[in-house]
């Protein structure tokens, strides 16, 4: 689906513990949540949770492609930690 666009609200918020939102674009309807947890050796757990629904959702995006964007975001914030660009020290 890169490329589409996509009517996203987002559903909770908070910081320390989730972050969730829905979404939806033409027929096709997603809910994506990311939850945090704090590690005892002072890193960060982060999942992730997505599905997709819909008329035809297949036939444009598989589960292979799911989990290879949730892939794709989840080194992206890895990368973002590690080089500073977000900052979980006062998580």
């Amino acid at each position: 689906m890169t490329g589409m666009d996509i009517h996203s609200t987002i559903q909770l918020l908070d910081p320390k513990r989730a972050i969730c939102w829905t979404g939806r674009v033409w027929y096709i309807h997603a809910i994506h949540c990311w939850t945090l947890s704090a590690l005892p050796d002072g890193r960060i757990l982060v999942k992730t949770r997505e599905s997709m629904d819909g008329w035809l959702i297949s036939r444009f995006y598989s589960s292979r492609e799911l989990f290879e964007s949730d892939q794709r975001w989840m080194a992206r914030l890895k990368q973002a930690v590690e080089t500073g660009q977000i900052d979980f020290s006062r998580f």
